[in-house]
C-alpha cells in the first residue's frame, strides 16, 4: 500500500505545475475533463482547509471551511485510469517497505 504522506503531495505538486496552488487547479480542470462531476479539489494532499491555514497552504479564492470532495465512484474512476495508463502501480503498492533504489528502479525501468 502507498503511504499517505501530505509534504510528498504538495512538493509532487510544486515540482508538476510550478506551485501548490497551480496543480491543485490542474487537478480540478482534469477531473472537469474527465467529467468527475462529484469531484472538487481544494489541497493536493487531501487536508482541508481548516487543517491548511496553519501552514499558508489554502488555494485563494477558497473558504476557510473548504473541503475536498470526491465521490466513491468518481475515485473509481481515477483508480481505473491510474491502473489502465500505470499498470505497474499495481506492483509497486502491493509492496509493504520500499528502499529509495527500489523505488527510483521502477520509476525508471518497466516492468518493476
Amino acid at each position: 500500500m502507498i503511504q499517505s504522506s501530505n509534504n510528498a503531495a504538495i512538493a509532487l505538486g510544486e515540482w508538476v505545475a510550478g506551485s501548490n496552488t497551480k496543480f491543485i487547479r490542474l487537478m480540478n480542470q482534469t477531473a472537469k475533463a474527465w467529467g468527475l462531476r462529484q469531484t472538487h479539489f481544494v489541497s493536493s494532499s487531501g487536508l482541508e482547509n481548516d487543517d491548511l491555514k496553519s501552514f499558508d497552504l489554502t488555494v485563494p479564492g477558497t473558504s476557510a471551511k473548504a473541503a475536498n470532495q470526491l465521490s466513491a465512484a468518481n475515485l473509481a474512476t481515477i483508480a481505473r485510469k491510474l491502473i489502465t495508463k500505470y499498470p505497474e502501480i499495481l506492483s509497486v503498492s502491493r509492496q509493504r517497505v520500499k528502499k529509495k533504489w527500489q523505488v527510483k528502479h521502477c520509476i525508471t525501468t518497466r516492468p518493476c
